[in-house]
């Protein structure tokens, strides 16, 4: 029981900030003498920290409190097309030893994987040398993923069947949480983002393929075979069902960045860059201007709001996030997109920017947070002072 109401202190104090010790007392339930020697426990053990006093009512001042995010990291990877972001990350979503590592020129499935694997191995001598317990790893995939962390396909990583969760735990020894990538970005903007606290919300991942994160009353929603959310393989037209597609589909194909690029290039902006041509600088172009580069975007933001209004007449979201590499031009995009949804669908939803530069990470390492169960356990086993019975 001790541990269980240390539990409950921990998690209250992570969620809602700083509180006087005699709000505890009515959130668990226990009786101020218990409260008084829980917390005790924790402030020796570091994972609360005292930051003065508070008079509440008749009584003496009473000591607030909050918890220590630093008590621990998660180890949090972010698989993308061209590099893999990895972070540790505080058990409130703080970012810290954040690393960008290139994908190898040709790297196929296998080098993929163990690229992964060592970025994680890499994550936890940061921790070490830090002087912090890991206690947990989060990764973030670009494709579909069980809910027992097999990658059941990614085609931009070339991985079917993949057993990504049992590998990272085998490598590390640490429980291990994956997740689609839209997935973890949605559950972020949710707890810490501009639509925190919204009850339906979507998060759009939009990189080289386009997928969906779904937050449906309050939690995550992932479907029957844990696909939902897959917009990329909305259809445009009929002429779509003439067509079949074996990798990206049919959207992704053309907003997805490197469809984007393909275009580009067809219409002839690729003399009119210094460097590669990506969508950033198309997008870029068009805020310059470039009327070639406008057209195109145009064209984009036709064919992303006809995704959103099939999205949001199914789902009837008070909020969208334009996350991923695109998002980074959400502020170009979103009043095409208001301007194209309004009157055509009984809701349109608050379309939003990303709040987080990193919100995939963030948003794995929340999931892997609530994955170990108690806090209060997972901090002791990881390396804390150890935990009273």
């Amino acid at each position: 029981m001790s541990r269980h109401n240390r539990d409950v202190i921990l998690r209250v104090l992570r969620a809602e900030g700083p509180l006087p010790r005699s709000e505890l007392v009515e959130r668990i339930g226990a009786s101020p003498a218990t409260v008084n020697r829980l917390t005790t426990s924790l402030l020796e053990r570091g994972l609360i920290v005292s930051v003065g006093t508070a008079t509440t009512g008749r009584g003496r001042p009473s000591m607030v409190v909050r918890f220590n995010e630093q008590a621990a990291y998660v180890a949090a990877v972010d698989i993308g097309s061209q590099v893999t972001r990895s972070a540790l990350v505080d058990l409130t979503g703080g970012v810290t030893a954040l690393v960008e590592e290139p994908v190898p020129d040709g790297a196929g499935p296998r080098q993929r994987l163990d690229q992964v694997r060592d970025v994680a191995l890499g994550l936890l001598a940061s921790a070490r040398a830090r002087r912090r317990a890991v206690i947990a790893v989060g990764v973030g995939v670009p494709g579909v993923v069980t809910p027992d962390g097999v990658v059941d396909w990614a085609p931009v990583l070339g991985w079917r069947q993949v057993g990504l969760a049992r590998v990272l735990r085998t490598a590390c020894d640490l429980p291990v949480v994956a997740e689609n990538d839209a997935n973890a970005l949605a559950i972020a903007e949710h707890r810490h983002g501009a639509a925190r606290g919204t009850a339906a919300m979507v998060a759009l991942n939009l990189g080289n393929g386009i997928g969906a994160g779904v937050i449906a009353g309050g939690a995550l929603y992932r479907g029957h075979t844990a696909a939902a959310g897959e917009i990329g393989y909305m259809l445009l037209g009929t002429s779509s069902l003439r067509q079949t597609y074996a990798g990206f589909g049919d959207i992704e194909s053309r907003v997805g960045a490197e469809g984007i690029a393909r275009r580009s290039r067809e219409l002839g902006l690729a003399d009119e860059v210094a460097g590669p041509l990506t969508a950033a600088s198309v997008f870029e172009m068009a805020r310059r201007g470039h009327p070639v580069a406008t057209g195109l975007v145009d064209e984009i933001c036709d064919e992303l709001a006809l995704a959103l209004a099939n999205v949001a007449a199914v789902l009837d979201p008070g909020a969208v996030v334009l996350g991923g590499g695109i998002g980074g031009s959400a502020d170009l995009l979103i009043p095409r997109l208001e301007e194209r949804l309004s009157g055509r669908i009984p809701h349109v939803p608050r379309l939003l920017g990303p709040s987080h530069g990193h919100g995939v990470l963030v948003g794995v390492a929340e999931l892997a947070i609530d994955a170990v169960g108690s806090l209060d356990g997972a901090l002791a086993e990881a390396g804390s002072l150890p935990a009273q019975d």
